[in-house]
């Protein structure tokens, strides 16, 4: 680190004691930038060499930025949708299988990703032990209707479903960012035709976490989260874990998960972990207290003037970094004899 400027601009140089080889690139300038028209037109000035996460709804407007490689990364960071089972209203599990049923991933996969996104059913990923592919379904509104009629609800003439007094009229709470909000008016609008009206709330993201994700302020929460390097969600569903600072924001407790996720986290054997991640899988897929979405695509950009940069599988999109002492600035004024 050779200095930090307003907080806004990180100047890194070469470490002269790092134990490899010498970094072809002898200075590397970190900046933030207030909004994603400010960090485009800072590239199209040519005050930059490349851009990190590029939403994905931007992609197919590479060309309006010329000269620019961009890069995938496989970072396990996937969108969910977690139900507050603390309130009545949506503790009844017949009512979230319905909710399950009519989301229509393939739509949120190619209007809010570009494509650039899978379908996702469990909280563990591919490629990870313990990932089912054969815990999945289709979206299917006639299926989700006859789970509401199930539950004992019928569409009332304002075309909300309702139960005695009680209506299915729910809070979803999520971030206000153009990819969440997008993802959750499609939400809203798929859950319209079983009758069940979403209220959408959307706030900044500070205001997001200290007054909405870490008290429980939410019937449904949309928000996207991390599952790290290895398969063990402890934190995310161990009945421990419900309230703040645990991330099982559903409240979801159940004896048998428990014991799983306890005996998973000790396994050493891979063969062992692997059947017992299956079973946590299993539970979590069956308790539906979380409906999972998409896995997106991390993508960055950067010039076609820097070699060296990849497309990869990282556990944190800083990792992208790990080989950067091989990067190099393609110089077209030099003589290559």
């Amino acid at each position: 680190l050779k200095n930090i400027k307003d907080s806004q601009e990180v100047t890194l140089v070469p470490n002269e004691y790092y134990y490899g080889s010498t970094p072809f690139i002898n200075k590397v300038v970190l900046k933030t930038y207030g909004s994603y028209s400010d960090l485009t037109g800072a590239y199209a000035r040519r005050e930059i060499l490349g851009m990190v996460k590029i939403p994905n709804s931007e992609i197919k407007n590479k060309n309006q930025m010329p000269g620019i490689n961009m890069y995938s990364l496989a970072i396990p960071e996937y969108d969910a949708l977690y139900y507050n089972l603390r309130k009545e209203i949506i503790k009844e599990k017949t009512i979230r299988d319905a909710i399950s049923l009519a989301i229509p991933r393939k739509q949120i996969i190619t209007d809010v990703y570009s494509s650039g996104a899978l379908s996702i059913f469990s909280p563990i990923l591919p490629g990870y032990p313990g990932y089912n592919p054969k815990l999945r379904y289709q979206a299917d509104i006639n299926a989700a209707k006859a789970k509401i009629a199930e539950a004992g609800f019928v569409i009332g003439p304002d075309g909300i479903t309702s139960k005695g007094e009680q209506k299915l009229t729910l809070r979803l709470v999520t971030v206000d960012t153009t990819e969440k909000v997008k993802e959750a008016e499609i939400i809203r609008d798929s859950l319209k035709p079983i009758g069940i009206d979403i209220q959408i709330e959307k706030y900044p993201f500070a205001s997001f976490i200290q007054d909405h994700v870490r008290p429980r302020d939410f019937d449904i929460l949309l928000t996207a989260q991390n599952l790290g390097a290895d398969s063990d969600i402890y934190s995310f569903w161990h009945s421990s874990e419900v309230n703040d600072p645990g991330l099982n924001f559903s409240g979801y407790t159940d004896r048998k998960l428990d014991k799983y996720l306890e005996q998973g986290r000790t396994m050493i054997d891979p063969v062992a972990r692997q059947a017992k991640y299956l079973e946590v899988s299993q539970a979590v897929f069956d308790g539906n207290a979380a409906t999972y979405l998409v896995w997106p695509y991390y993508v960055y950009g950067v010039s076609r003037d820097v070699k060296g940069p990849k497309d990869g599988r990282f556990v944190d999109p800083k990792n992208r970094f790990w080989d950067i002492e091989k990067w190099y600035i393609y110089d077209k004024k030099a003589t290559i004899i």
